[in-house]
């Protein structure tokens, strides 16, 4: 796992599982946000979406990954929705905060089941 071809792997992987997570949570954050600087949003939801994606996958045993698989994505997803709620929260909302929460819990849901064992383990192990 640390030789340079396995690491490209896995960033170019959660570099591109970062996109679809932007694609789908910043017209999400954009409908529930208020103010004029849409631009700083998207970009603070890049960073905080990016780094709980790596914080996550440093902080996940590898061993533990095929046996509570289901359980791992449900803490991704979790761990995700939390992130750019509180992330978009800091930039001001209107209307109902659990109403934010549940349409960025409902955009990313789809992304995380397309994830599968192969998607995983096939990128942190410098598998093409």
């Amino acid at each position: 796992m640390n030789d340079k071809n396995s690491i490209g792997n896995w960033e170019t992987f959660m570099d591109f599982f970062a996109a679809e997570l932007i694609i789908v949570a910043y017209p999400i954050a954009v409908r529930h946000g208020i103010g004029d600087v849409w631009d700083h949003l998207e970009l603070d939801l890049w960073n905080v979406l990016t780094e709980t994606v790596r914080s996550w996958r440093e902080q996940t045993p590898w061993a533990e990954w095929p046996v509570e698989f289901d359980g791992w994505r449900e803490d991704l997803l979790a761990r995700l929705t939390d992130a750019a709620y509180r992330r978009t929260l800091e930039h001001g909302i209107r209307g109902s905060f659990l109403d934010l929460e549940l349409d960025l819990f409902r955009a990313f849901h789809p992304l995380i089941d397309k994830i599968d064992h192969e998607t995983i383990f096939t990128p942190a192990l410098g598998r093409n």
